[in-house]
């Protein structure tokens, strides 16, 4: 199946994400479709929404086909986060999407910080509001009580040697970086 055909099928399939599909009702609204010239969609005072698709800088990503949406408030100091992601690395392609809730750390006039955990991997989340960037840096931690281990004291999760930086992109540079009219 060519790239442009994953991509169509993953948009297809992501656009349902926002019809009340999610159980948790703070997610109406969040429909993680790659649109936009920009990564930060909106951006107001207090209420910042960015969506485009992870990118790791650096190397080739194995899944380049995901889509995540952030939905910031800043009364809350939470962001709002759904994602969608084609994973092909085991067999046929096939469709994951989550969600959840995360707390922010940080948020100024440049920009918002979130540091959260993933099993044995702690993710610092940069939104930059002055340049409309979002970065992630990702670090292995085995001592995390999210961190499930075997018998043996060995972690199911694949750890890794350094940490891995990832860049969100809008829909232009997706398209560009995969040859994608």
């Amino acid at each position: 199946m060519k790239r442009s055909t994953f991509l169509t099928l993953l948009c297809l399939l992501v656009w349902g994400c926002g019809d009340g599909n999610f159980d948790n009702k703070e997610f109406e609204g969040i429909t993680p479709a790659l649109v936009g010239e920009s990564v930060v969609t909106l951006s107001v005072k207090d209420y910042v929404t960015v969506k485009g698709t992870w990118t790791i800088i650096g190397e080739n990503s194995s899944t380049p086909y995901n889509v995540t949406e952030y939905q910031c408030r800043r009364e809350l100091m939470t962001c709002s986060s759904a994602y969608a992601e084609l994973q092909d690395y085991f067999g046929p392609p096939k469709l994951d999407v989550g969600q959840e809730i995360l707390d922010i750390t940080e948020w100024t006039d440049d920009g918002i910080m979130i540091n959260s955990a993933d099993g044995c991997r702690e993710i610092e989340t940069l939104i930059s509001l002055k340049n409309r960037t979002v970065t992630q840096t990702v670090t292995s931690n085995i001592d995390l009580p999210s961190c499930v281990k075997d018998e043996n004291g060995d972690p199911y999760q694949m750890t890794l040697k350094q940490p891995r930086n990832l860049r969100m992109m809008n829909l232009k540079e997706f398209q560009d970086s995969m040859g994608l009219e």
